[in-house]
């Protein structure tokens, strides 16, 4: 029965590990020029750490195997992707939004070599991880996509892609909340943790 339930996770690894691959390719063709690259080369960069990560992660001992849960990771992991389907022509990209993008990817790729191991989209526990950004605060790898998917909401702006970057966070929050649930009853520490680090998604702001 374990050595079963081993195949299955190194199966659910392969193809997430694949996935998470097949995003890093997928940004490597619509790679912009000039700096916006560096903000592509930066991102394939952490997706490709990430797929590694994942292709050697041990498994976990809790995990929220329940549907909810998948079907939000996998919605919030395509809502990038829809960005790019709003109407019109992007706007013309500007200091703010690069700065934006940069701060937002440099989080992103620490909060992934932070993670290690422990990487996942679906909720899941292995250890507990309260150091580099998880020090400041709980989610610094959903806030960092939240941010940058900002700026590309904001290249479209309009009603509608205001509206799809809400929805967006309110997945993440939902997400982020579930995820708090199973950690709080799988690791007493938790608690502790989050008591201290009080800030879900941006230091004294939410």
């Amino acid at each position: 029965m374990e050595v079963e339930y081993l195949s299955r996770q190194a199966i659910a690894n392969l193809a997430l590990g694949c996935w998470i691959g097949a995003e890093a390719v997928r940004v490597g063709q619509l790679a912009g020029h000039g700096a916006f690259a560096i903000v592509d080369i930066a991102i394939i960069a952490a997706l490709a750490i990430a797929a590694i990560f994942v292709l050697i992660r041990p498994a976990p001992k809790q995990q929220d195997g329940s549907l909810s849960a998948l079907v939000v990771a996998l919605a919030a992991a395509v809502c990038p992707f829809l960005y790019l389907l709003l109407p019109g022509p992007p706007a013309l990209p500007n200091v703010t939004g690069l700065a934006l993008q940069v701060v937002a990817v440099a989080i992103m790729l620490t909060a992934t070599l932070v993670l290690g191991r422990n990487y996942s989209i679906v909720p899941q526990y292995r250890w507990l991880v309260s150091g580099g950004p998880y020090a400041f605060v709980r989610h610094p790898l959903y806030a960092s996509y939240l941010v940058f998917d900002a700026t590309l909401a904001f290249q479209h702006p309009s009603a509608l892609s205001v509206m799809m970057w809400l929805a967006e966070a309110a997945l993440f929050d939902w997400r982020a909340r579930r995820e708090e649930g199973l950690l709080a009853a799988s690791d007493p520490a938790y608690l502790g943790y989050a008591e201290h680090v009080r800030w879900r998604f941006i230091p004294y702001v939410i």
